[in-house]
């Protein structure tokens, strides 16, 4: 899975991680299970499943592609929720 972010229009990071992973897929079950109680569904399909940052961030397989250093990261600090910042500035190179 591949997810990234952009603020006006300008690439932020890019993130991969295995589908499998067991926090993600969970959260993936979690929405299938509550939309289909009794199973699959012939010609219906869960269009608005989400997810956020703490259902990927401790994967073990979770691979920075690219993020923005640490100083052109803290100009977009305000357009980032505060806990993915964090991560993120843990992840980002120096400068």
């Amino acid at each position: 899975m591949s997810v990234s972010g952009f603020v006006d229009g300008r690439l932020i990071y890019i993130l991969e991680f295995p589908f499998r992973c067991n926090s993600f897929a969970s959260k993936l079950r979690q929405q299938l299970n509550r939309r289909f109680p009794n199973g699959d569904v012939r010609g219906q399909f869960l269009r608005s499943a989400n997810f956020d940052y703490r259902d990927f961030m401790e994967c073990d397989d979770l691979r920075v592609v690219f993020c923005l250093s640490k100083s052109e990261l803290e100009k977009y600090r305000n357009n980032i929720v505060k806990g993915f910042y964090r991560f993120l500035m843990e992840v980002a190179p120096d400068d």
